[in-house]
């Protein structure tokens, strides 16, 4: 016997009526159901329900053990609609308050809205259309799966509001699925088995105890540079990996591995990463051979992971290399932009670029590179009443063209005998507090006396700032671009009328962020050649510092300091003049009586 349809408005008050329902044998109905307060609807294992308008629970509870078809679902005041059954199926669902328990799978052929009230999800939700909170704070969505499974490639599945879900699973066969806003955090797991998840400014947190599945250049997380996807680490030993990439074009999937060795993990900690399919805004690095893309790798300041060591991995695509003035892939390493720092060369066959780290920052592909932190005073400016350097020159003197003895340099001096030095370095604006140019020579070697001028693995030129700090032509640290260490390093000063000097002993050293630093000022055995090449400048604070009237910088001081550059310039005012010794903008007698005689016959041969 056919099982009768019922085509009429349920509208329950008691449970008695769903009782004779199903007494009655009915495998299939088909009704509109209104569910008040005080009224339970169970639907048996054996029965399907179907309702042909909108499931209302104003109150009470519906009890789903079979299978529900409704055009709507709308859970309204204290409402609660509990799903054990295998086949759940709406057009929409409306949570506007009361709440909704989903133990088995239900599924969402349009969107799931929620306005207030709770959507538990201990089962598997599937949605088709947008997932939409509007509740002001995140809402848990249960330690269950929550599925989405759109198909269409014109329009994303969108996420609205702040969640927090247990089990995030994309089978997305469209667009994508769109973070809109609110950021997303996923206790359990991320299973990215297909389809393209944008972040666009939002952020997605996985917790400490959640894992990631999938990952491919079809199935991934999409940062543009301004959202980004964080993970919280228990502790270590500890080893996750980042499915990001970007869809500039083509999806391209560069994930980002960190394998912590050791290190302090409060709870609340976070990594986070995003990547950006671009050139890394650095021109030294950018200038030779490098990868168009860079990874930002930050934290959570408020409970940041300390003491670490990890390894880091970031993955490239072949599109992503760019060649310049006959270099190759192999040239590449992993860079650390700011401070500048070189890790391990590149893994060609895997493009894989690598590094044990201890800190954060942006990390990108480029030739080796370092960054370095000298101090250095010359004797000719130096004031001890001030402890630092007079700025004379850059402040009294018109940037202009270096050819103008009347104007301070904008294009590095050093191009004349005996630097002869190619370097193109100009500014258009000086940094504050500038004394004068200097070069700087990077020398590695094993020891001091074999660090010749054959060991050079970079030059340039960079200002001299009146606290002794030597930085880059805009005023930031002092970066070298293209300089792999592999022994000690040795730094040499070189200004044009101060004796050069070379750092002793075993030269520069590594700080606790990787930054090359040495003082030359702290003393007399800071320097190659001792007391020769410097001078004490004070005794409290102890000061060492260039000696002045080496105006042939030939390190020898001598009377052709005096008759090739001080005579040709003497009584001149605002002048950059290399027989200007005291760096006053002036060539007098006080040059010579108070530098160049009290330093004459010395001499500091560098190795």
């Amino acid at each position: 016997m056919k099982a009768p349809t019922i085509r009429r408005t349920m509208w329950l008050t008691t449970t008695c009526l769903v009782t004779m329902l199903l007494f009655l044998g009915i495998q299939s109905a088909r009704c509109e159901i209104e569910i008040h307060s005080g009224t339970t609807l169970i639907v048996k294992p054996s029965v399907q329900l179907i309702d042909s308008g909108a499931t209302n629970l104003v109150g009470g509870v519906l009890e789903n053990r079979g299978i529900l078809i409704a055009a709507r679902a709308i859970v309204d005041a204290n409402g609660t609609l509990i799903n054990y059954g295998e086949a759940t199926v709406y057009d929409s669902i409306v949570v506007k308050a009361g709440i909704v328990v989903n133990n088995q799978s239900m599924y969402v052929n349009g969107d799931a809205i929620i306005v207030g009230g709770d959507l538990d999800v201990l089962g598997t939700l599937v949605v088709k259309g947008n997932f939409i909170n509007k509740n002001l704070t995140e809402v848990d969505r249960g330690t269950g799966i929550v599925l989405f499974s759109g198909t269409s490639t014109t329009a994303f599945q969108e996420i609205h509001g702040t969640n927090r879900f247990g089990i995030l699973r994309i089978e997305n066969t469209g667009k994508g699925v769109y973070l809109v806003e609110g950021n997303q955090t996923i206790t359990g797991g991320l299973e990215l088995n297909n389809g393209l998840v944008y972040l666009d400014g939002n952020q997605m947190l996985l917790g400490p105890a959640a894992t990631v599945t999938g990952g491919s250049a079809t199935s991934m997380v999409v940062t543009d540079g301004v959202g980004e996807l964080r993970k919280e680490f228990p502790s270590a030993p500890y080893s996750f990996t980042y499915p990001v990439g970007d869809n500039t074009g083509t999806p391209e999937f560069t994930p980002v591995t960190l394998d912590f060795a050791s290190g302090t993990f409060p709870g609340g900690n976070y990594v986070g990463i995003k990547v950006i399919d671009d050139n890394v805004p650095d021109p030294g690095i950018t200038s030779g051979t490098h990868i168009s893309r860079y990874w930002t790798v930050d934290n959570n300041l408020s409970y940041p992971i300390t003491g670490f060591s990890c390894t880091a991995s970031f993955k490239y695509v072949d599109d992503d290399v760019v060649v310049t003035n006959g270099g190759a892939e192999t040239d590449l390493f992993l860079l650390k932009v700011s401070p500048l720092i070189s890790y391990n060369p590149v893994n060609a066959g895997t493009n894989t670029l690598s590094g044990t780290l201890n800190s954060w920052s942006t990390f990108t592909g480029g030739k080796a590179g370092l960054q370095a932190s000298f101090n250095v005073f010359l004797q000719g400016p130096y004031s001890a009443v001030n402890h630092n350097m007079n700025t004379t020159l850059a402040s009294t003197l018109t940037l202009g063209d270096r050819s103008d003895q009347t104007k301070f340099p904008k294009n590095q001096p050093y191009n004349v005998s005996p630097w002869n030095y190619a370097g193109t370095e100009s500014v258009e604006t000086l940094p504050s507090n500038v004394v004068d140019w200097v070069l700087i020579e990077l020398r590695q070697s094993a020891t001091a006396s074999s660090a010749t001028a054959a060991t050079i693995i970079g030059k340039r030129a960079a200002f001299l700032k009146n606290d002794g700090s030597i930085v880059d032509l805009d005023g930031t640290p002092l970066k070298f671009y293209n300089a792999s260490v592999t022994q000690n390093l040795y730094p040499v000063i070189r200004h044009r009328n101060h004796m050069a000097v070379m750092a002793a002993a075993t030269g520069a050293s590594k700080n606790n962020e990787g930054i090359y630093v040495y003082d030359f000022t702290s003393g007399s055995g800071q320097m190659y050649g001792g007391s020769n090449g410097a001078i004490q400048l004070e005794s409290s604070p102890e000061r060492w510092g260039l000696r002045a009237g080496d105006g042939s910088a030939d390190n020898r001081i001598y009377l052709d300091d005096v008759n090739s550059y001080w005579v040709v310039n003497s009584g001149s005012t605002h002048i950059y003049s290399r027989g200007d010794f005291n760096m006053d903008n002036s060539v007098y007698l006080n040059d010579v009586n108070t530098y160049w005689v009290p330093n004459s016959g010395k001499t500091n041969l560098l190795p």
